[in-house]
C-alpha cells in the first residue's frame, strides 16, 4: 500500500479536528478517537468507516467498499468506503460524514 503524502494527511486533520490519534496502519494512516479507528488513509484516499445505512448514498457517489488483495484472494471490507472527490472539496459535506463514520465506530466499538 502506498503512504499518504504528509500535505493530504495534514488536510485531512484539520478537516477532523482535535481529540484524534493518528498511528501506522499496513503502510497508511489510521485516524481514532477514543481508541476507536473511525478512519485511514491509504495512498492519497481518506476511508470512512460506515453504518450500513449510509452505504448506500456512497455507493451512489462511485464508491466500492475497500478491499486488497491477499495470497488467498480479494478481502472486501465492507464497513470503510473511500470518500468520492467531490466531498473532499466540500466541507460541509466531509465534516457530515466525518461525524457519520464517529457514529458508525462508537455503536461498534
Amino acid at each position: 500500500m502506498t503512504a499518504p503524502s504528509s500535505e493530504f494527511e495534514s488536510f485531512v486533520l484539520e478537516q477532523i479536528g482535535t481529540d484524534v490519534s493518528v498511528g501506522s496502519f499496513f503502510g497508511g494512516r489510521a485516524f481514532k478517537r477514543g481508541g476507536t479507528q473511525f478512519a485511514f488513509l491509504m495512498g492519497n484516499t481518506l476511508y470512512l468507516r460506515t453504518r450500513s445505512a449510509d452505504r448506500e448514498a456512497m455507493k451512489s457517489a462511485g464508491s466500492e467498499p475497500f478491499s486488497y488483495n491477499t495470497k488467498r484472494g480479494r478481502v472486501t471490507v465492507a464497513s470503510y468506503y473511500p470518500v468520492p472527490g467531490e466531498w473532499l472539496e466540500n466541507p460541509e459535506t466531509l465534516q457530515k460524514w466525518i461525524r457519520k463514520a464517529l457514529a458508525a465506530s462508537a455503536k461498534t466499538g
